[in-house]
């Protein structure tokens, strides 16, 4: 049997992501393919546009055929939490043997000889980066000044430009020591921060910008008809958020934590004291994120704080889960019905208990690793009381939502 996996966040599922599924089948004629997807909140530190069970429905018809969660903790965490994250789940299937990621870059020679670098982690390195950080570098940037510094790779410039790369890299360091192999399908189409869609394989980024000025109607020219299907209707319901539909829950959260802001994952003494005195100023997500961007810490670095904030993710958290391994348990979020034999075998193989009903979940896991499902079952929640409060709909939550089942037509 063999099984390809794909860690992702389909924020939405676009025809990017359906054209990456294409070529899997075509190169590696996988008998399955395995997803691991965020739930309802993402990298970015925001809510997932629509929530995971609609994502979930929206991958499987386009040819994957079993979807598990990444927990909430890891799928709102930097590239290298995501990244070890998500290896650390395919490991533990003990049935995925390849790992296919996109990039821009396809050099793989070029990518892992960076990802042997940075996982060395080279005294001299690592002086450098913390010395550039202290001249008002952001820690990206001052990461790949120091590569440049100390190392000649060929087209190191360009490709250090591109987070996806960078994930790239973040999962080739991770599947160090690994059984995994690791596949590159190179990307096409829009650049992945372009906001404005020019072609059909444009960016999550660019459709999402649709959805921010209304533009519903154009949406769906970017998404594979079979996944278009469920995306329309959960905007014809309005069940889809945007960043500031977080701003009333956030500015609460905020209050109630004054003064314990930097016990939480991704916020440095300097962010924790930049949110307080702030904290006057705060009108909204967005523009509470712009007030406190600053040329050392970066957007996406202060949005996860304050997502890890609202969530109630400490740093403690991340110890102790790293310390499991980071994924203690398998959730099945949906599957395909002629993948049977996939689920069959992965629960006899995996390594951590399966989770397919969350009312059986107390009995199968330890007490650490429940407390984990906790806080993904929290985030659902509160996904589920945004979308109550925006448009009058109770939508089930994970102890009563069915696991989606994809029967092809």
């Amino acid at each position: 049997m063999k099984v390809v996996g794909i860690i992702a966040e389909y924020n939405p599922f676009h025809n990017g992501h359906a054209y990456q599924i294409k070529r899997i089948k075509e190169e590696l004629k996988p008998d399955y393919i395995l997803i691991a997807m965020s739930g309802d909140f993402v990298q970015r530190g925001t809510p997932a546009i629509t929530d995971k069970y609609t994502r979930s429905a929206m991958v499987l018809a386009c040819g994957a055929d079993l979807v598990l969660e990444l927990p909430t903790l890891w799928a709102t965490s930097s590239a290298e939490y995501f990244a070890s994250a998500g290896v650390s789940l395919m490991e533990k299937t003990k049935v995925v043997d390849t790992l296919c990621f996109g990039a821009e870059c396809d050099n793989l020679p070029l990518l892992t000889n960076v990802a042997h670098v940075l996982s060395e982690k080279d005294p001299s390195l690592e002086a450098l980066i913390a010395t550039l950080v202290s001249e008002g570098n952001s820690y990206p940037v001052a990461r790949n000044l120091a590569l440049h510094k100390k190392y000649d790779f060929p087209g190191l410039d360009e490709l250090l430009k591109s987070p996806n790369n960078i994930l790239a890299i973040e999962y080739l360091k991770a599947m160090t020591g690994t059984s995994l192999m690791p596949h590159i399908i190179r990307r096409n189409g829009d650049d992945y921060h372009a906001t404005t869609a020019t072609v059909p394989l444009t960016s999550a980024t660019a459709i999402r910008q649709l959805l921010k000025n209304g533009t519903l109607e154009k949406v769906e020219e970017y998404l594979p008809s079979d996944a278009a299907f469920f995306f329309r209707e959960a905007l014809l319901k309005q069940q889809y958020l945007l960043d500031d539909d977080l701003s009333q829950a956030l500015g609460y959260a905020l209050l109630q934590n004054l003064g314990k802001y930097e016990e939480y994952a991704d916020c440095s003494r300097e962010l924790a004291d930049k949110i307080t005195s702030s904290l006057p100023g705060f009108e909204g997500f967005h523009s509470f994120c712009e007030l406190l961007k600053t040329k050392e810490i970066t957007y996406s670095r202060i949005s996860r704080a304050l997502l890890h904030i609202l969530l109630q993710h400490t740093k403690k958290d991340y110890d102790c889960y790293k310390g499991m391994g980071y994924i203690p348990y398998l959730r099945i979020l949906g599957f395909r019905k002629e993948s049977a034999p996939l689920l069959r075998r992965l629960k006899e193989e995996a390594t951590v208990p399966m989770i397919s009903k969350v009312a059986d979940a107390s009995t199968l896991l330890s007490k650490d690793a429940y407390a984990l499902l906790q806080k993904d079952l929290q985030a659902a929640e509160l996904y589920n009381q945004l979308i109550r409060v925006k448009t009058g709909v109770h939508i089930p939550n994970d102890f009563s939502h069915e696991i989606v089942i994809f029967a092809q037509p």
